[in-house]
């Protein structure tokens, strides 16, 4: 199965400062970075999109919540998500 894996809204804020609420950061490149993924048993991986290494895996009985890293040479994060 195929699907997405958007990031939107993104805001950096400046070195050694804590984030502030959303909203009051400096626009992040374009603010948005977008993958194509491909879902495999509890685990997803980037399979096209914006640059980078995306992988991830669903958690919960019902797969309800979701969590990952991303990194390109620009940024690392860690992500998550729930239902």
């Amino acid at each position: 199965m195929d699907g997405d894996l958007d990031f939107t809204n993104l805001e950096q804020w400046g070195v050694r400062a804590a984030p502030g609420a959303a909203g009051s950061g400096m626009r992040w490149g374009d603010g948005d970075l977008e993958y194509t993924i491909r879902v495999s048993g509890n685990g997803f991986v980037r399979t096209d999109g914006d640059a980078g290494d995306v992988k991830g895996a669903f958690f919960g009985r019902g797969h309800e919540g979701m969590g990952g890293v991303l990194e390109r040479r620009d940024l690392a994060a860690g992500f998550g998500g729930e239902q």
